[in-house]
C-alpha cells in the first residue's frame, strides 16, 4: 500500500475522533445550558416566593378571596389571618356524625397517623359500619357499595361511596390528600369530611375552601360539640408606623423622616423601611412601645403635615372568648349557661 494512503487513513481516523470529541463537547454544553436555564428558573421563583413571603409579613387586612390560592404554600401565607365571611361558599362546619348524611354524598375518612387501626373516634364508626376498609392499604382508596332493596311494590337501588384516607399527620400531606379527595369527587355534589386532631377546624375549613374553590362541590366538615374556649392571638413580633406627607412622594419622605430621627436612640429600633402599595412609609420597628412614641414625636416636630397611624400596636387588656355552635336563634341564656358550663360562675355575671 503507498504511504500517503496510510497517512491519509490516519489523518481521517484522527479528523472523525476529533469531531466525535466536538460533537460530545457540544451536546455536554447544550445540556449544561439547560441545566442553567432550570437553575435561573427555580431561583426567579424562590425569590418570588421571598418576596410574597415579605409582602404578607406585615400585612392587617382580612383575606377577601382566594382566587389564585391553589398551592400549600399560598395557603400558608393567609391561613392565620382573618377571612371574610362571605369567602366560604365551598365549605361548612356542622356538630354531628358524618355516616348519618344521605346514601349519595361521599363519605370520606381521615385515618390519624397515630390511630391506623382506627380504634377511636369516627375512625372506629366508620371501621365498625364497613369493616372492608380494614383490609385497604394504600393511603387513598376508594370504597363503593351497591345495595338493592326489594319490597314488593318495587326495588331501590342504594349507591354509596366511601374514601379512606391515611395521611401522616402534617398540614401538607393533608392538603395532597384533599386535592386527591377532589379530583375523586369532581362529579358530586357533596362531600362529607371529619375534623382531624393536629389542625382546628376553621384552619381545615379554610385548607378545603382553597382545594376546592374551583370545584362545584360543596364540602361538610363534621366536628363534635363545641365548648368556648379562649381565643389563641397571635402576637406580633413587631411595630408598624404608616407615614404619610401631604404633597410629598415616598423619596421625599423617606428622607425628611431620616433627618429627623438622625442619630436619636430611637432609630435603632427600626428594622426597615418600605413603600405600601398607594405610595406611604411603612417603617417597621421592633417592639418597643418607648421606642415607637420617640419615633412618632421626632417625626411629628417636622414642619410639613403628617399623618401617621400606627401598625401591630394594640391593647391586650382582657380575654377573648370563642363560642362554637352559635347561630341567629343563639339567646343570651344559652351563652351564658354555655361559659358557666366551661368557665364556672361569675361574680357579677358574665353578660
Amino acid at each position: 500500500m503507498p504511504k500517503y494512503d496510510v497517512e491519509s487513513q490516519t489523518e481521517e481516523a484522527e479528523s472523525s475522533k476529533l469531531e466525535q470529541q466536538i460533537n460530545a463537547l457540544e451536546a455536554k454544553i447544550a445540556e449544561m445550558a439547560k441545566e442553567k436555564e432550570v437553575i435561573r428558573k427555580e431561583l426567579e421563583e424562590a425569590k418570588q416566593k421571598i418576596e410574597t413571603l415579605q409582602n404578607h409579613e406585615n400585612r392587617t387586612d382580612s383575606v377577601s378571596s382566594v382566587k389564585g390560592i391553589n398551592t400549600y404554600e399560598g395557603w400558608k401565607l393567609i391561613e392565620r389571618r382573618r377571612w371574610d365571611d362571605n369567602i366560604y361558599i365551598r365549605s361548612e362546619i356542622k356538630v354531628g356524625n358524618p355516616l348519618e348524611t344521605k346514601d349519595s354524598v361521599v363519605k370520606v375518612v381521615i385515618v390519624e397517623p397515630e390511630d391506623v387501626e382506627m380504634n377511636i373516634s369516627i375512625q372506629k364508626i366508620y371501621r365498625d359500619r364497613f369493616p372492608e376498609l380494614m383490609s385497604v392499604d394504600e393511603d387513598f382508596e376508594v370504597l363503593e357499595q351497591i345495595t338493592r332493596t326489594r319490597t314488593k311494590e318495587r326495588g331501590e337501588l342504594a349507591q354509596r361511596k366511601i374514601i379512606k384516607v391515611t395521611y401522616d399527620g402534617t398540614e401538607q400531606n393533608l392538603w395532597d390528600q384533599l386535592q386527591k379527595v377532589k379530583d375523586e369527587t369532581a362529579a358530586n355534589e357533596w362531600v362529607a369530611l371529619h375534623h382531624v386532631k393536629n389542625m382546628t377546624v376553621q384552619n381545615m375549613r379554610k385548607m378545603v375552601e382553597c382545594v376546592f374553590q374551583e370545584t362545584e362541590t360543596k364540602v361538610c366538615i363534621y366536628t363534635t360539640k363545641q365548648t368556648v374556649a379562649p381565643e389563641k392571638i397571635r402576637e406580633r413580633k413587631t411595630y408598624g408606623l404608616v407615614v404619610e406627607q401631604k404633597g410629598k412622594d415616598f423619596v421625599n419622605t423617606i428622607a425628611n423622616v431620616k433627618a429627623a430621627i438622625n442619630t436619636n436612640r430611637a432609630g435603632d429600633s427600626i428594622k426597615s423601611l418600605k413603600s405600601t402599595k398607594d405610595g406611604k412609609l411603612l417603617i417597621i420597628t421592633e417592639k418597643n412601645d418607648e421606642a415607637i412614641s420617640e419615633i412618632r414625636r421626632l417625626i411629628n416636630q417636622l414642619p410639613e403635615k403628617v399623618d401617621i397611624k400606627t401598625v401591630g400596636k394594640m391593647s391586650t387588656k382582657g380575654t377573648s372568648y370563642r363560642i362554637r355552635g352559635m347561630d341567629a336563634t343563639t339567646g343570651k341564656e344559652e351563652v351564658i349557661e354555655s361559659l358557666e358550663r366551661t368557665l364556672g360562675k361569675k361574680r357579677g355575671g358574665w353578660i
